[in-house]
């Protein structure tokens, strides 16, 4: 059990993983980014109409659109804002997503979405915390979308991002076809795994809540997450990552270091899943090959990031025990861990190795076993023995 911490910083984009980062391209993804962006008016080049697309969401004063309009005094807005995103040739589309500037100060409350086919569609109740906004609608040909604010308060309003999503006429494989959401209310722990490869070693997903099945592991109607183990499979599971921030007590357990988060901006589609943990603020994004997971990590707001690396108690049906790590670098961990307890059959004990490697080195390294501290460490020892959750079914 293992607590790194990392420096000081507004966004903090840490890789965690052996080789660089590809981002899955498969099933639908957004296609904002692929658009010409055009608005009324910006107030200058840092708060440009170009800022919609470019990925940064939830990050105060960065990434975002801001218009040059006022407010009288009795609360007319001027300027009209818009802004437009048009594309090269036509486009299905069937969702978008909304992202206010997260400044209280400053708030796009609602607005009119005009499609070039001459549709449009009220938006209302537009979050004034940053978080999305979902506009679904049955499927559209469009070449160009326009969202029109007729409804705010303060100045300067605009937007933080619009993703909009290809609709199933512009999916261009099988895979884009595939929903992993489906069953994610009751199967069993194993079944939804969006950082896994056909026959990888890893198999890594979020954990909503820790269960062995009956709507274990990631649970659609769950929202909070409790870490991300990077094994889900029959009988075996274990090695939990959790980013937190601020001041943690890990031997509080995963029901205190958990955070909420929203399906509102989460993505998830095979060998891709992007979620923000809101109690941390904390976007995380997971993709894998066949053997290696990896992380990035867009932290936005100022914070002391530390990451949880928990290698003891239950996950699913396993027990890990008997950990070993070592500290090889400021940005690598090495280590292994003993996994049993297993309720429905299988070897008594099954012993899994990794390596953990940063991007960017972290400043101490902390441990913890049970209510027991280690400060400033280079090696830590588990305890082995484990008690099964339940002797019949685990």
């Amino acid at each position: 059990m293992l607590m790194a911490t990392l420096m000081r910083t507004i966004i903090l984009t840490c890789l965690l993983g052996m080789v660089s980062i590809k981002t899955a391209q498969c099933g639908p993804d957004n296609i904002a980014p692929l658009a010409k962006v055009t608005a009324s008016s910006s107030i200058n080049s840092d708060y440009d109409a170009s800022k919609v697309t470019d990925g940064v969401i939830y990050v105060s004063n960065k990434g975002e659109w801001a218009s040059q309009s006022t407010m009288s005094y009795w609360g007319k807005i001027d300027d009209k804002p818009w802004i437009q995103l048009t594309w090269s040739s036509e486009r299905n589309i069937n969702k978008s997503d909304l992202y206010d500037r997260p400044d209280v100060k400053t708030h796009t409350a609602g607005g009119v979405l005009h499609f070039s086919d001459g549709s449009l569609i009220n938006v209302i109740q537009i979050p004034n915390d940053g978080s999305a906004k979902v506009v679904t609608f049955p499927s559209k040909k469009v070449k160009w979308v326009r969202f029109n604010i007729n409804d705010g308060d303060g100045l300067n309003l605009g937007l933080s991002e619009i993703e909009i999503y290809p609709s199933p006429e512009d999916y261009t494989d099988y895979v884009s076809w595939v929903d992993p959401y489906i069953e994610t209310t009751r199967c069993r722990y194993f079944y939804f795994i969006t950082g896994n490869q056909p026959y990888g070693m890893i198999s890594a997903a979020p954990m909503t809540r820790n269960r062995n099945q009956d709507g274990g592991g990631y649970n659609y109607n769950s929202m909070e997450v409790l870490g991300f183990p990077q094994i889900h499979c029959w009988m075996l599971s274990g090695i939990t990552f959790m980013p937190t921030t601020g001041s943690i007590n890990p031997s509080d357990g995963e029901q205190r270091w958990k955070s909420a988060f929203s399906h509102d901006d989460e993505i998830v589609r095979p060998g891709y899943h992007r979620l923000y943990l809101k109690d941390y603020h904390v976007w995380v994004e997971q993709t894998t090959t066949d053997r290696v997971s990896f992380y990035r990590l867009t932290y936005t707001k100022d914070a002391m990031s530390k990451i949880l690396l928990n290698l003891g108690g239950y996950v699913a049906t396993s027990t890990m025990t008997d950990e070993l790590v070592n500290k090889v670098s400021n940005t690598e961990l090495e280590g292994s861990v003993n996994t049993t307890g297993r309720a429905w059959g299988g070897p008594e004990n099954v012993r899994i190795f990794f390596v953990m490697q940063f991007d960017r080195p972290f400043e101490t390294l902390d441990g913890w076993a049970d209510t027991a501290k280690f400060t400033n460490i280079s090696q830590l020892k588990g305890k082995s023995g484990s008690t099964p959750r339940r002797k019949d079914r685990g």
